[in-house]
């Protein structure tokens, strides 16, 4: 049975903290391949969450996973920003999630992308993708390549609307690529 709280109440992560698992997070999201966030801290804590509890939007995703577990490290790798409030305000985040799975230090990385945009109602999800083997360290080069093919494919139908563009980490990164990306042309780099 789900335990019932309103939207944004904090005492979700607190209760999500006192059950979560690591095993069975990982479990979840190795088993799915990719999915939602959400549906699997529900999943395994039966607390009722989702994007629209905002947890991840007001303290940012780095925290919300600390809140969660210490076994739970997050790291952005790019984001895309646009705020031009109340007509449209848009985000997307793209990084990595590192479970820690043991005391013998095995690991198991996942991609995360987090997709939010509100014209009135706020719409989103943060999704998870299982691209790597346990233990598998990731060079530069192929980080790179996997955020250049995520950022084509959600630009494929419709270019992404961006103000800023924040580079987390230091890659390689072409700007003129990332341009062709995006819909507004007086984009900034950070």
């Amino acid at each position: 049975m789900k335990k019932k709280y309103e939207l944004e109440d904090k005492r979700k992560l607190t209760e999500i903290k006192k059950i979560f698992k690591i095993e069975k997070f990982n479990k979840i999201l190795h088993i799915k391949e990719r999915g939602s966030i959400f549906d699997a801290l529900e999943k395994i804590s039966k607390i009722d969450i989702s994007f629209f509890d905002s947890f991840h939007i007001k303290m940012g995703l780095v925290k919300f996973f600390k809140k969660i577990s210490h076994n739970l490290v997050y790291e952005p790798i790019i984001a895309f920003y646009h705020h031009d409030y109340p007509n449209l305000t848009n985000s997307i985040e793209l990084g990595l999630l590192k479970c820690v799975l043991n005391k013998k230090g095995d690991f198991q990385y996942y991609y995360i992308n987090s997709d939010w945009f509100a014209r009135g109602v706020p719409q989103g999800d943060v999704d998870f993708e299982n691209l790597f083997n346990l233990n598998e360290t990731i060079d530069n080069k192929k980080l790179l390549d996997i955020m250049n093919t995520k950022i084509k494919l959600t630009s494929k139908y419709s270019k992404i609307i961006a103000q800023e563009v924040y580079l987390f980490k230091k890659l390689n990164w072409s700007k003129e690529k990332l341009k062709k990306c995006i819909r507004n042309s007086n984009v900034v780099f950070h």
